[in-house]
């Protein structure tokens, strides 16, 4: 059976005539209308939810692409085969139909590869994408402006640009596959399956080998496999959500515990910080006591030297006694600037941290008979007394026990020197000095009293006696009356070694200087 058609390439009838009943014959179309009709109604309605979902979460562009690739196959169905689309729509143009016939394959390839390169674009070229794109912009122009006779001419073109995109897609996948990219092996399955349906309706479209088109039902494999894809991604997202849900449970229940925890911190740092700004203010006070006295302490004695010096040199002084004298009093002044100069350094040491004690281990009574000789002598002479008690046995104690303490000796000595000095300044002819050692078992702390019989300190300048700098005429903040900083150099000394030191005083009634050294630095072993 031969007929004409000058409107494309090739002519003639493509399927065998099948005679029979009327009933048969309109069964048989029903049957092929109606498989037809279930092919484009599946593809439309997964074509649109793909969209949907890209409509949803425009992160995921791949969707937007296999939404589209299911579009452009489900109306290619109905402008073949059965032809559902002349019946749907009457007087709708056969050339209509076979340009958008024509304009699916192109349009179906680059929505597969789109798909594929929004998958795995790091496994995808960008080159190829844009190549793609623009060929199928050339072909879908060509199919619209000229007529069915010449564009189907290019239909062995269409079918080499399918091919073309197709192996490039599987080979993108097995890239993917090879460098483990999640989902690749779902993905590769699905395309395979559909690049060989495709090339079985290529082979059914030249009339190669007579078979059936099998491209929608390779596109329903695809389908699955990208629901497996879409499923994988959503379980994913899921684990993800229960874990962070399970992660913020958690750090809600614990967020109370945290805040509270913080607060704590904070308030601590905050008291911290006030101490930081009290300890700054109390040495910004210092510095300014210390300009003041040492302003005073030095231009004091300094004014002295120069004026002894001019009247020796204008011949006031007269006399090799006479300018004995002088010269002794110059250098009084000279020797006394000495030791304010070095009272500033030990204080500076100490108050830097830069002191580093020489702790030994000896026997409080020893350690008080050296303190009384070194001492006696110069109290004695000046008509006064001195005492010393050392507390050796104790209730509960063994007979014989003595009280042995590690301390820096020379320090210490440097510090019960200033204060027995400072007793001695202020104390009348006749006065009495003691110096009491005690164990005091349940503090574990060794005492030690210096207790004077002088003068006493003003209840005023009781706060600030330990103060750096701080000096009036009574204040007994110095061991020579000149830069008031000799108590300040026992407290450094005392708490260097761990201890503390306080003050009672009565005016006119004398003064109690008591030190306590932390139990760590006692030991009791008996005696010997």
């Amino acid at each position: 059976l031969q007929i004409s058609n000058f409107h494309h390439r090739r002519g003639g009838v493509w399927e065998v005539l099948e005679l029979g009943r009327t009933s048969d014959v309109i069964e048989r179309q029903t049957r092929a209308t109606a498989q037809t009709m279930v092919l484009f109604g599946a593809l439309a309605v997964v074509g649109m939810y793909h969209i949907a979902l890209f409509v949803l979460r425009r992160e995921e562009t791949f969707t937007l692409h296999f939404g589209l690739l299911c579009l452009w196959v489900g109306i290619r169905t109905i402008v073949t085969g059965e032809v559902l689309l002349l019946r749907w729509i009457p007087g709708f143009s056969w050339e209509v139909g076979l340009k958008i016939d024509y304009m699916s394959l192109a349009l179906s390839a680059l929505a597969g590869y789109l798909y594929v390169f929004e998958l795995f674009p790091k496994d995808a070229s960008n080159r190829v994408r844009y190549a793609i794109g623009i060929s199928t912009a050339v072909m879908c122009v060509f199919v619209l402006l000229f007529p069915a006779y010449r564009y189907t001419q290019l239909l062995g073109f269409f079918q080499l640009f399918i091919v073309t995109v197709s192996l490039y897609a599987v080979y993108v996948l097995i890239v993917a596959k090879l460098r483990k990219r999640e989902g690749a092996s779902f993905v590769l399955m699905g395309i395979f399956v559909f690049v060989l349906t495709i090339l079985n309706d290529m082979i059914y479209y030249n009339q190669w080998y007579r078979t059936t088109e099998l491209v929608p039902i390779g596109l329903f494999f695809f389908i699955l496999m990208q629901a497996v894809i879409i499923s994988t991604r959503f379980s994913g997202a899921l684990r993800k959500v229960e874990t962070v849900s399970e992660a913020l449970k958690e750090l809600n229940v614990h967020l109370e515990d945290r805040i509270e925890e913080r607060t704590v911190a904070l308030r601590s740092s905050n008291e911290k910080l006030e101490a930081s700004n009290v300890e700054l203010e109390k040495m910004e006070r210092s510095r300014r006591h210390l300009l003041t006295n040492i302003s005073h302490d030095l231009r004091t004695p300094m004014t002295l030297v120069q004026g002894y010096l001019e009247a020796m040199q204008d011949g006031v002084v007269k006399g090799e006694e006479q300018q004995a004298k002088y010269v002794r009093m110059v250098l009084g002044k000279i020797d006394g600037l000495n030791r304010l100069i070095a009272e500033l350094f030990e204080l500076s040491k100490l108050e830097s941290g830069q002191v580093r004690l020489e702790l030994r281990e000896i026997v409080v009574a020893e350690w008080a008979e050296s303190l009384r000789e070194y001492f006696g002598l110069d109290i004695e002479s000046r008509g006064m007394t001195m005492g010393i008690e050392v507390a050796e046995e104790h209730a509960g104690a063994p007979g014989g026990e003595r009280i042995r303490v590690r301390i820096d000796e020379t320090r210490m000595n440097k510090a019960l020197a200033n204060l027995v000095y400072n007793a001695i300044k202020h104390m009348p002819t006749g006065g009495r000095l003691e110096l009491r050692f005690r164990l005091d078992r349940k503090a574990d702390k060794l005492l030690l009293e210096v207790s004077d019989t002088g003068s006493g300190i003003e209840e005023e300048d009781m706060p600030y006696i330990f103060d750096r700098f701080y000096k009036k005429d009574k204040s007994r903040n110095s061991a020579g009356g000149g830069s008031g900083i000799g108590l300040a150099i026992v407290k450094e000394i005392i708490e260097l070694h761990g201890g503390v030191i306080v003050a009672e005083s009565q005016p006119g009634e004398g003064t109690t200087f008591r030190i306590a050294l932390p139990s760590s630095l006692i030991e009791a072993r008996p005696g010997g």
